[in-house]
This record gives structure tokens, C-alpha cells and sequence, in this order.
């Protein structure tokens, strides 16, 4: 996820852990935030978390995968937060804001990238 202009990485952080817990009640999705390796050699910590990514894993069902896309959905409804980029493989979808009017044709999109290769 990135923040919109202005929005501060403490806000992003918040709503990215609404859309984590939103993510932990999917039936057979692990969630974790994502990390990566520490900038230098002399950091404190081998690794940092990386604000706005989350990594969704499992066996995950048909029905699994649609929740998945509803919570992402909901997401960018009732947040004005930036983007929010789905990515499975090297499948990628980004979307930004979400007019009511798009929100079949997005559920459609992120099935699509979610759903293949599974």
C-alpha cells in the first residue's frame, strides 16, 4: 500500500494494520508484514519491516481468494490512503481510489491475478 499526498507514514502504517487484521479473519491466509534485509552491515537488526506491505500466504480456496479481494476492496473504499498494489508472481494489479462504479470490475481484476497459477 503507499500513502496518499500529505498522508503521514504513521497513517499508512495504522491502515495497513486494519487491512492486516481485515486479512486474518480470510480462513486459511497467513499474514505477516513484510521485511527486508537492513540497509548496512552495522544496523542493529538484520532485517526492518517495510511499512504498507503485507505478505498474504496458505492454501488458500476460491472463496479464500474472493475474501481476499473483498477486504482489499473495502479497503480502498473507506480510505482515501493512496494505492493498493496486489501482486502475485510476476502478476501485478495497481489500484488507486475506487469509485463504487469500479468495484465489480476490481473484484474481477484482483480474482485474476490472484487466481492464477493457483
Amino acid at each position: 500500500m503507499t500513502a496518499a499526498d500529505g498522508q503521514s507514514a504513521s497513517s499508512l502504517d495504522r491502515w495497513c494494520r486494519e487491512i492486516e487484521a481485515d486479512l486474518r479473519s480470510v480462513r486459511g491466509a497467513s499474514v505477516r508484514t513484510a521485511q527486508t534485509a537492513a540497509a548496512s552491515e552495522g544496523a542493529k537488526s538484520g532485517a526492518a519491516l517495510q511499512i504498507g506491505t503485507l505478505v498474504v500466504s496458505g492454501l488458500l480456496s476460491a472463496a479464500a481468494l474472493k475474501a481476499i479481494a473483498d477486504v482489499v476492496i473495502a479497503a480502498l473504499q473507506r480510505s482515501s490512503a493512496g494505492s493498493v498494489t496486489v501482486r502475485r508472481a510476476d502478476r501485478e494489479i495497481v489500484m488507486e481510489g475506487l469509485p463504487p462504479k469500479d468495484v465489480k470490475q476490481a473484484a474481477t481484476e484482483i480474482l485474476k491475478v490472484l487466481e492464477e497459477g493457483a
